[in-house]
């Protein structure tokens, strides 16, 4: 039984269609990030898987359950949603004592906001934290009774440099855990190592479903290999730049550049020990995946 299941999902809101056809499954101990320009559909897919919202065809199941109808199943998920917000009262303790009663977690509330680092403002009410702060205070919320499965949207939204790097070390933990985890986030760059998988999501369709070199390779680059030669033959040149995978090739005095996809850096390596080049220093620069999905949405919308 797999944690989340979407089968033919579609999800209409009086004449406005939403999401179309959803159908995908998150494996146990999966790590996927959710991909997509605002307004492609991520927060109502989030609000399908959360039980919030009842597709209006399709099925969602969450462990073999659906949680629109079998809201008992949201006890095994924890969530973050982008729109969370506070008790203004009530301070960050009393914000996880109350979560962990409804989890049955009776451990001390210090254990989790320690771990979001809040220990320094357990008993501060909740409506003079910052952003950041309320953030981590949702992330602890959202930890509370260890949940199988774990459902982030935006949680680096308003952190800094150091509560991101702090999300990092609870994602990997909960990873170690075996937690599944669906993240959906816009700051890529400190999140696409620790995933498994993305889906990205446009104009309500799932329109990717894979691995990051693979999106890498579907956007049409990914590596750029820089060359520092003594000096280079044309014949070289002319054979890199008709390959199949290399999208530019050029020379800047003592350098050759080469964009290609990932699956053809092999062959213009190849290229290169076979060939008469005499190079001095080579470097390789992947391509972030925030430039392979900036280049994949704009391919979608062509």
């Amino acid at each position: 039984m797999v944690p989340v299941a979407f089968k033919n999902v579609t999800k209409q809101f009086s004449d406005t269609t939403v999401v179309v056809d959803l159908t995908f499954e998150i494996t146990t101990g999966e790590t996927v990030c959710v991909l997509g320009p605002n307004g492609a559909g991520k927060s109502t897919t989030f609000g399908l898987l959360l039980g919030a919202l009842k597709p209006s065809s399709g099925t969602v199941a969450v462990f073999g359950n659906d949680p629109f109808d079998e809201p008992s199943v949201r006890s095994r998920l924890g969530a973050l949603p982008d729109g969370f917000d506070v008790y203004p009262r009530l301070t960050g303790r009393q914000h996880v004592q109350y979560a962990a009663r409804l989890n049955g977690d009776d451990r001390d509330p210090a254990r989790l906001l320690d771990r979001v680092g809040l220990a320094a403002a357990i008993d501060k009410r909740a409506g003079k934290y910052s952003l950041g702060m309320k953030r981590r205070l949702g992330l602890a919320l959202a930890l509370s009774g260890d949940p199988d499965l774990l459902v982030l949207d935006e949680p680096s939204a308003g952190l800094d440099p150091v509560g991101s790097y702090m999300l990092r070390d609870i994602i990997r933990e909960e990873q170690d855990r075996g937690t599944t985890i669906l993240v959906a986030s816009h700051n890529l760059e400190y999140i696409d190592d620790l995933c498994d998988r993305f889906i990205a999501i446009l104009d309500g369709r799932v329109q990717f479903n894979d691995t990051v070199a693979a999106l890498r390779e579907q956007a049409g680059t990914g590596i750029r290999v820089s060359i520092s030669v003594e000096a280079c033959p044309d014949p070289f040149v002319e054979r890199i730049a008709t390959m199949t995978g290399v999208s530019n090739v050029k020379i800047d005095s003592s350098r050759i550049r080469i964009d290609c996809t990932p699956s053809a850096k092999p062959s213009v390596i190849a290229a290169l020990d076979d060939s008469n080049v005499r190079f001095t220093d080579i470097d390789i620069e992947e391509q972030s995946t925030m430039s392979a999905f900036r280049q994949f949405l704009h391919e979608g919308t062509q």
